[in-house]
């Protein structure tokens, strides 16, 4: 299936359900009075291909911010429990560190069109890569797609008899003199502060000037395309989209 946008019905449309916009909050903390805080304007909102932000994109975004936040937590749950020496809770946060992984890994592949995911995803893997004999050591396995496996029994056992603080201590890169638990977490770190950060410049031009998503395009005019004269909801499978200037292919 295809789908072929026509941007002048979907300005036309949008513009008209935003027709007045109030701009009460920052004329308020301007220090302006009340009824000058209420001025309403119509704006002159041009749609285009580049600043209707994708689905696709808007969720990575807002994934990867909680991917890479699980990520750090469970890193930092992972020392913390080093250092009070419980060697269960390093089991079952070393256990949780491969899920964050992996869920970064996934959340990756949803948008691996974008080059800066990719380079994300690549430069991960290559991480893992660089240390995957100690790993596989403390019972963490790399899959074929990128992924860490757990071997429970391996993972329990090396972390009560010390290896797994070994690992956390001594892991460290010959150059940067930072452990493979601390590049991960700075890699995290990163996106966390900016989630563009690995993304590519085309992605980041989208989300700096966004206006809308493409949901949000279809809501707008909800309203205006959910019913017919007599108040019955369109049941056609393609009118709302044709009205908002948006055709479907189911050929292509």
């Amino acid at each position: 299936m295809s789908i072929k946008i026509n941007l002048a019905i979907i300005n036309n449309s949008y513009n008209k359900s935003i027709s007045s916009v109030s701009f009460t909050s920052k004329i308020a903390r301007s220090g302006n009075s009340v009824s000058e805080a209420s001025t309403e304007v119509k704006p002159n909102i041009k749609i285009t291909t580049k600043n209707i932000v994708p689905e696709a994109l808007s969720t990575y975004v807002s994934d990867i911010k909680e991917n890479s936040k699980d990520m750090m937590k469970t890193i930092t749950d992972l020392y913390k429990n080093k250092s009070e020496g419980d060697e269960k809770e390093m089991y079952r946060s070393m256990k949780k560190f491969t899920e964050c992984y992996n869920d970064i890994i996934d959340t990756n592949k949803e948008y691996s069109t974008d080059s800066g995911v990719k380079k994300l995803t690549k430069k991960l893997k290559s991480l893992v890569e660089d240390n995957k004999e100690e790993l596989e050591n403390i019972g963490i396995t790399l899959k074929s797609n990128g992924k860490l496996v757990v071997n429970e029994t391996k993972l329990l056992s090396v972390a009560e008899d010390g290896q797994l603080d070994e690992f956390l201590s001594s892991n460290k890169d010959s150059i940067t003199k930072k452990s493979f638990m601390d590049e991960v977490r700075k890699i995290s770190r990163k996106i966390y502060r900016d989630q563009t950060t690995f993304l590519s410049d085309k992605s980041k031009g989208i989300l700096q000037n966004p206006i809308v998503t493409y949901k949000e395009v279809l809501e707008s005019s909800e309203s205006d395309n959910t019913s017919n004269s007599e108040g019955d909801a369109i049941t056609d499978d393609n009118s709302n989209f044709t009205t908002l200037g948006i055709n479907l292919d189911v050929n292509a």
